[in-house]
């Protein structure tokens, strides 16, 4: 092991970075990079060693490993350039063990990359050919205070319904045929998850509102299924006191400078987290629950970190830091002593 090094590692990974950087050299390398790359190598094999109990070995950093550390390395580093310095660190001991001999060609990340990709046969359709009054529909959902990234999720679930309803024969989705028995039969079609099936009804609810304002559609179907399943009524928005629940949408809204209704949307995902609370404490989360220790124990069973690996259902990088950021919101409003 090299002393005084942050991220030690064993004397065969040592030897074989050293190798590594000997490759580089000769191949044009600059000395500077070749440093960097050794570094962000070691700092892996530390990951890799903490989260499956061993060394790291050419053979071992298969795709999903690799999908796996881009998830805990967008996690840890906001920057993007950091994330893409330790992959790219990753990949180039990846080719080189193929150069050498060490990994068979067919088992580098790159054949097996994409050789699982499926591929497209045909040219994405545009969104107008998918759903009726795209960018009239943005710009009502941008005119009520919604962020960028809810406008994009929004477009994303209508063009996925869309696509659908054209394969069903339906022609292009519009106000008029968005219905709750609609949003059912699609969901029995193509086995979403609960998550995506909250963020489908809304989204096809805000497109049936902006029908009924835009004069294409007289009545809103989906009002008395929505008055059955409203927040508050039923589901996780019940595991946490009425009156907390309201002061902390009103706190949002307020710090956010927007409504009730899009505060509800901004931190929805927080009814994840009340939903953990009381399945692991056996009671309702409460405003002097909502602690860092809390919170960090929350991040840990999203990242499965106390399961065995074989028995992790890992959640997306993206899903993770959803759920983390309205979380986040509801310990930054325990802690602010607002009424």
């Amino acid at each position: 092991m090299g002393a005084g090094r942050k991220h030690q590692v064993g004397s065969r990974l040592e030897a074989e970075i050293a190798e590594m950087g000997a490759w580089m050299r000769a191949r044009g390398v600059k000395e500077s990079s070749v440093l960097s790359y050794s570094s962000r190598l070691r700092e892996f094999a530390t990951w890799y060693r903490g989260r499956k109990g061993g060394g790291v070995t050419a053979q071992a950093v298969t795709a999903r490993v690799l999908k796996e550390y881009e998830r805990y390395l967008r996690r840890k580093f906001d920057a993007w350039a950091q994330v893409v310095s330790r992959l790219s660190a990753v990949r180039s001991y990846n080719r080189w063990a193929v150069a050498t001999g060490r990994l068979a060609e067919e088992d580098s990340l790159v054949v097996r990359t994409v050789s699982k990709q499926k591929p497209r046969l045909k040219k994405r359709r545009p969104s107008e050919e998918l759903y009726d009054g795209v960018e009239a529909f943005d710009g009502w959902l941008k005119d009520r205070g919604r962020s960028l990234a809810t406008i994009q999720a929004q477009g994303y679930m209508l063009r996925s319904i869309g696509r659908w309803c054209l394969g069903k024969g339906l022609g292009k989705l519009t106000p008029a045929i968005a219905t709750p028995a609609l949003l059912n039969e699609y969901w029995r079609s193509s086995g979403r998850s609960e998550h995506t099936k909250s963020q489908g009804s809304y989204s096809l609810h805000n497109y049936v509102l902006w029908g009924i304002e835009a004069g294409k559609v007289s009545e809103d179907p989906f009002a008395e299924v929505l008055e059955r399943r409203r927040p508050g009524s039923s589901g996780a928005w019940t595991l946490i006191s009425a009156s907390e629940r309201d002061a902390f949408l009103a706190w949002v809204a307020e710090m956010s400078g927007i409504g009730m209704e899009a505060a509800r949307e901004k931190v929805g995902g927080v009814s994840r987290f009340w939903r953990w609370f009381y399945f692991t404490r056996r009671a309702k989360i409460r405003r002097e629950d909502a602690t860092p220790e809390t919170l960090e124990a929350y991040r840990r069973y999203l990242d499965q970190i106390d399961r065995p690996p074989r028995k992790r259902r890992l959640l997306s990088g993206s899903t993770i830091n959803s759920y983390m950021h309205a979380a986040r919101w509801f310990v930054r409003w325990a802690s602010s002593g607002a009424e």
